[in-house]
């Protein structure tokens, strides 16, 4: 899927779905047509009791921080035709791991199309180079289905810096224990096996370059094995600039680098 920068200033509309027999049309049961409100493209087919999820209440679940200057939108948009939508604010305050500057951003993933659940993560950016790790959707903190009580679900999730924060100091703490454990070659394939659940990886020599030099890494550390992973996930692991956005933040190459980070844990 490509990633649209978009300010999802957009809302969705339900409708009956209907086949059309000999001529008459026939409403088909239990079913509505999602479509989005300006374009009428339509983004999917649910249940009668899927509950839309609007964009402008995605946003809000920020905003009021954003506009105490708290946090910052960094990225906001959506993949395909809209059938999901995602954003990301970056915390105005750096956080210091392993001696390097990091902001912790909150993410956000949302379905049009009764695919997913809200989703709500926690995702790092090394300040040096951009370089994130990032949950794959399976693994983000908290999911919310999309039933008829999912806006009163949504007030659950009311103190975001604290959210950020306490995901911020999980990862600083594991990286920590990464950055003091030697990591070598032999460790490197083994990690890049485990993380990709496969033994040919046409990535592991890019990979492995990464690890001993990337940016601000030495090869020295299952630290500099992390970002090595995450400088491939982000830089590298799709030539489409979409493409690579929506793997590494909620796909494939974010699924390897979660895989990387909890084998990497396990060796320490």
């Amino acid at each position: 899927m490509f990633a649209t920068q978009n300010d999802l200033d957009w809302n969705v509309i339900s409708r009956d779905l209907f086949v059309t027999v000999q001529g008459d049309d026939i409403k088909v049961p239990g079913k509505k047509a999602q479509l989005r409100d300006d374009t009428f493209d339509v983004l999917g087919i649910t249940g009668d009791k899927y509950t839309v999820f609007q964009n402008s209440n995605l946003k809000n679940l920020v905003m009021p921080l954003v506009d105490e200057g708290l946090l910052e939108v960094t990225n906001i948009g959506y993949l395909g035709k809209g059938e999901k939508v995602f954003l990301q604010a970056t915390m105005s305050e750096a956080y210091k791991v392993v001696g390097e500057e990091h902001k912790g951003m909150i993410t956000l993933l949302n379905s049009h199309n009764g695919s997913s659940a809200l989703a709500v993560g926690v995702t790092d950016t090394r300040v040096i180079c951009g370089n994130t790790f990032a949950s794959a959707l399976t693994d983000m903190d908290q999911r919310i289905r999309h039933t008829g009580d999912i806006e009163e679900q949504v007030l659950n999730i009311t103190d975001v810096v604290n959210f950020v924060n306490d995901g911020m100091a999980k990862f600083s703490q594991a990286a920590e224990l990464l950055s003091s454990t030697r990591c070598d070659d032999e460790m490197m394939d083994v990690l890049i096996t485990a993380a990709f659940k496969r033994e040919t990886v046409q990535a592991r020599n890019t990979i492995k370059k990464f690890y001993r030099n990337g940016i601000g890494t030495e090869g020295k550390s299952l630290y500099d094995a992390l970002n090595g992973v995450t400088q491939w996930a982000t830089h590298n692991s799709n030539k489409k600039d979409g493409t690579r956005f929506a793997s590494a933040n909620f796909g494939s190459a974010a699924k390897v680098s979660r895989n990387f980070m909890n084998a990497a844990l396990a060796l320490v």
